[in-house]
């Protein structure tokens, strides 16, 4: 289950057809070597220990590799405003594959840097990122999972207290984390402090630690694996972000607002808007910079002690309270991000990728005309006043997510 090193890779690079004219014969060979490759390197995952599989992940880390960064070079200054978007990743695969499909048609794609953070290894997460061929591509992956520790915390420990127990009866029962429910008095639950850990991780390695962004200049859009995107989203992507030059107050870009009526709705395809940055309607397809980490990082104590499982909301009332200015975005009025998701964690709805990537096809279809827009113009600044801390959802109460959350800011 070795990744082969990136020598070998370049091997297999370097022997690319260079002319139109190339040998098929010289052609199949080279894929099956290609094909070879990737067997060998991510064949055997899904047998592997949970030891060997945290070796995996810190030897992933570690080298960092650039999947077809041949067929795509990016000299240092092109590197230093690169768009980059990140996908944070489960292993809801058949959402994934989905929105690769969608990448691979977007325009300019080949510019970017895809980053894919992924907190579950298997052999099928590898064979999605190594058949990505449109862009540069790296996989990070979380350290801090349930599958690398299945019996220990970040996973949860067999003494841990049950969910629902109630702190008086935990006590009773002198269960591992008794005295550490959250404000509901529920206990702790691994499926959900995954999510907001995992966020706050791959943000930090990304920021702090992936070496060749380390002069990174430009804009991080995070996505998740349930979202889609417009074919000229990188092109809006980048009026955006001429236009946030002139505008200092901007924190955040987001490629669209997440609410029901935007997806048949007749807002101009050319037009943003400026608003405080609002959980339930910017937590998706939204950018950022480093200097928006910085005042994040700032806040580490506030961000990992939020009694809220959600990294949206925490980010929020980050935003509002410790930062003391609520977080300032530009929004798209007609969307270039779409949420499939719909069966996600916080629903009990069956998965229909198919129907619900039909719906966002033939909306895209039908304002076709619109894309790729020439210039963009503001249409409104809106300052609401976000819903800030008032109740949070509770699910990270637990000492062991604040340490282990402030261990990653500090790393």
């Amino acid at each position: 289950g070795k990744i082969l090193p990136a020598a070998t890779e370049a091997v297999a690079r370097d022997a690319q057809p260079t002319t139109k004219a190339a040998d098929p014969k010289a052609a199949a060979t080279l894929q099956s070597l290609l094909a070879m490759k990737e067997k060998v390197a991510h064949s055997k995952l899904d047998g592997m220990s949970a030891v060997e599989l945290r070796a995996h992940v810190d030897k992933t880390n570690q080298e960092q590799t650039i999947l077809n960064e041949g067929a795509f070079p990016t000299s240092p200054e092109k590197r230093r405003q690169q768009i980059v978007i990140v996908v944070q990743v489960h292993n809801r695969y058949q959402f994934l594959r989905v929105l690769v499909k969608y990448l691979e048609n977007a325009g300019n794609i080949s510019e970017a840097l895809l980053i894919v953070s992924a907190d579950f290894v298997s052999d099928e997460l590898m064979t999605i990122v190594h058949n990505v061929k449109f862009c540069q591509v790296m996989l990070i992956l979380c350290p801090h999972t349930s599958q690398l520790y299945p019996s220990s915390f970040p996973g949860t420990d067999p003494r841990d207290c049950p969910a629902r127990v109630g702190r008086e009866e935990a006590l009773k029962q002198n269960c591992l984390n008794a005295n550490s429910p959250d404000r509901y008095g529920n206990f702790r639950e691994a499926k959900f402090s995954a999510i907001k850990l995992h966020w706050w991780w791959k943000t930090s390695f990304i920021f702090k630690h992936v070496r060749v962004l380390s002069d990174h200049e430009g804009w991080l859009l995070m996505l998740e694996e349930d979202h889609l995107l417009s074919r000229d989203f990188v092109h809006v992507l980048r009026l955006m972000i001429a236009q946030a030059k002139e505008k200092p107050d901007i924190d955040i870009i987001n490629l669209g607002r997440q609410k029901k009526s935007v997806m048949g709705g007749d807002a101009s395809g050319s037009s943003y808007s400026e608003v405080w940055w609002s959980s339930p309607f910017n937590n998706m397809g939204f950018a950022f910079r480093k200097a928006t980490y910085t005042e994040l990082i700032a806040c580490s104590k506030e961000f990992c002690h939020y009694d809220d499982y959600n990294w949206d909301w925490t980010f929020q009332v980050v935003g509002a309270t410790c930062r003391k200015k609520p977080w300032m975005t530009m929004v798209m009025d007609w969307p270039r991000v779409f949420h499939i998701g719909k069966c996600g964690i916080h629903s009990k709805l069956a998965c229909d990728v198919e129907a619900e990537e039909a719906r966002v096809r033939t909306t895209l279809e039908s304002r076709s005309s619109e894309l790729f827009p020439a210039s963009l113009s503001f249409s409104t600044t809106i300052r609401q006043r976000p819903v800030v801390a008032g109740k949070p959802n509770g699910g990270w109460g637990d000492s062991r997510d604040h340490e282990l959350c402030m261990k990653i800011s500090a790393s």
